[in-house]
């Protein structure tokens, strides 16, 4: 039988939340990391928890970004390397250091021999196709309906650290160094 929940109880729980340390607006959060980032002026900042960060600097962006802090913390999160759509500057904002042991995935990096025999290595697989296409076929460059080419889809999973990595896609296979 489920336990009936009253709104006194709920209230409890969101504060329990709220306040806990490891699920908090705290450095301290289970999924907070490590961050060095160089400011516009050049001070050097190195904290963890950007969303953190961004909230207690929220009058230092309202000044300097036109959308304030709404827009700080997705482009700050850019900066981090290994991201997805990784950049190098955001409004004078840069990274400066390599994430630390606590903090961050390494970074991703493709090692791959194409079925020339030409190696690649790179960082981001997306910029990667776009600005290779022609290594592959018109079909292989079509989006699936979910998004993904089937390019990055097939390449992707020749990384070795996946579970059920493929061996080879189409030729294309993972350099082992």
């Amino acid at each position: 039988m489920p336990i009936k929940r009253t709104a006194q109880h709920l209230a409890a729980l969101r504060k329990g939340l709220h306040s806990s340390p490891k699920s908090g607006p705290f450095a301290t959060h289970s999924r907070a990391k490590l961050w060095i980032l160089t400011g516009p002026d050049g001070t050097l900042h190195q904290f963890r928890n950007l969303a953190l960060f961004v909230r207690e600097h929220a009058a230092e962006f309202d000044a300097t970004l036109p959308n304030g802090v709404a827009m700080a913390y997705p482009g700050l999160l850019r900066l981090r390397p290994g991201h997805m759509h990784e950049t190098a500057e955001f409004y004078g904002w840069r990274w400066s250091g390599a994430p630390a042991a606590g903090g961050g995935k390494p970074d991703r990096q493709y090692c791959l021999r194409a079925p020339n025999g030409t190696e690649h290595r790179f960082r981001n697989l997306r910029r990667f196709i776009a600005e290779h296409p022609e290594l592959f076929t018109d079909e292989d460059l079509e989006r699936y309906p979910s998004g993904p080419s089937r390019a990055l889809v097939g390449l992707s999973q020749l990384r070795p650290k996946l579970g059920r990595r493929h061996r080879s896609w189409k030729g294309w296979t993972w350099i082992e160094d």
